[in-house]
């Protein structure tokens, strides 16, 4: 099979499958016979890999997709931990109805809302002695203040914190796409398995394994050889 310009990888799947690379002293209707089956058995390969790769292909977007969603929740989960929010509100973050921003935002709104309504109950008892809770207006009206400036500091600095997670989600999606795009690719050209492949990917050692070249002729020396 060396003397053929075969490789042992070609030598071995074309002895597994039964088909006649041709040999030495063979009359040349033999060997044209030989080679329409060497060519016929390639592209059966060659079928056969493209068919497994976009299989693998399709495992690895499914994982992807499955990473993400739990990537997700796990965020969400985060965020409510380190949120004082109600209950209900919290429900929303976990379905996906509201973003941890804006459940923060409403739970604000209900914040401010209770204010209001405390600084109207007092508005009118002081009305009603005349006055004796002027000062407690005034000491309401700087704790409101206060209690907002605290909560919009809180606020911007939870919208920082979820861009940042973002920004690193991202990246790493980006990069675990660029490793299974890498190995999908050593499996289609060398014929590994997935978990071969993965570690090549992530930085491992390339197989050696010899690929089936697309030109049948390929690393074939022609130059002395008649063609009938």
């Amino acid at each position: 099979m060396r003397a053929l310009g075969r490789s042992p990888f070609e030598a071995n799947a074309a002895a597994k499958a039964g088909v006649n690379l041709g040999a030495p002293g063979q009359s040349p209707e033999e060997l044209a016979t030989a080679r329409r089956e060497e060519l016929e058995f390639q592209h059966d390969l060659r079928e056969r890999g493209l068919e497994s790769a976009a299989e693998r292909k399709q495992e690895a977007d499914e994982r992807r997709s499955a990473a993400k969603a739990e990537a997700t929740q796990a965020e969400r989960e985060g965020a409510i931990s380190s949120l004082n929010i109600p209950e209900d509100l919290q429900a929303a973050v976990r379905s996906g109805a509201l973003s941890p921003i804006q459940a923060f935002g409403h739970a604000n709104q209900r914040r401010k809302e209770g204010v209001s309504r405390l600084e109207k109950t007092i508005g009118g008892v002081g009305k009603r002695v005349g006055g004796a809770l002027s000062d407690a207006g005034s000491f309401l009206e700087r704790l409101r203040k206060g209690g907002q400036e605290f909560l919009d500091e809180g606020q911007e600095d939870e919208a920082a914190r979820n861009r940042r997670l973002e920004v690193e989600g991202t990246r790493e999606l980006e990069a675990e796409d660029a490793i299974q795009a890498k190995s999908t690719a050593l499996q289609a050209k060398f014929g590994i398995s997935a978990e071969e492949a993965d570690v090549a990917a992530r930085g491992g050692v390339t197989p050696a394994t010899p690929r089936i070249p697309a030109d049948p002729t390929e690393g074939l020396d022609l130059r002395n050889r008649k063609i009938e």
